[in-house]
């Protein structure tokens, strides 16, 4: 099979601004039924390609501005590459619910939709390769000026980098059918 490549333009006067925004979505990847994969050619999963299990939605967790990364990193040797997606964020002042969040999300393989600043949602993480978490701090800071409150961070596995997700936040927060 022939590899066929696409051109690749850029529009000046475009707009392109990094970072995340918005709020961060999670749901334990056991929760999920299925996500329809792209078509061909495409790295975007369609409105209603993803379906969560009766009852069971999205998380919506808040994010402090500028803290939030979503970055796809190419590994692996010749002839057998992959990507891992790192998602990164963080969550002010620590409380019971930020606790208990954190602990939740301690053990266990999670799919996570983030928002770049362009509005873009991208998928870190799949039902076969969850995003799991990695080691991150919560803490007081050590003078008044420092941040409290707790960072987030996952990693997952995949073949490509991370989908977009074309369905909206709305879709993410109604319940399964």
């Amino acid at each position: 099979m022939a590899l066929i490549l696409d051109d690749l333009e850029f529009e000046e006067g475009t707009l392109n601004m990094g970072g995340t925004a918005g709020k961060v979505y999670a749901i334990p990847a056991s929760d999920v039924l299925s996500i329809t994969p792209p078509a061909a050619g495409s790295m975007t999963v369609l409105t209603g390609g993803v379906v969560f299990k009766t009852g069971k939605k999205c998380a919506e967790i808040y994010m402090t501005a500028d803290t939030g990364e979503v970055k796809d990193v190419e590994v692996g040797e010749k002839d057998g590459g992959s990507f891992e997606t790192n998602a990164e964020f963080w969550t002010p002042r620590i409380s019971d619910k930020v606790l208990l969040l954190k602990s939740q999300l301690s053990n266990g393989g999670f799919i996570l939709f983030m928002k770049d600043g362009n509005g873009t949602l991208r998928i870190i993480g799949s039902k076969d390769h969850p995003a799991y978490r990695v080691p991150k701090e919560v803490g007081t800071g050590k003078a008044p000026k420092d941040r409290n409150g707790a960072s987030f961070a996952f990693v997952a596995a995949s073949a490509t980098p991370a989908y977009i997700f074309a369905g909206t936040e709305a879709e993410l927060l109604t319940p399964g059918p």
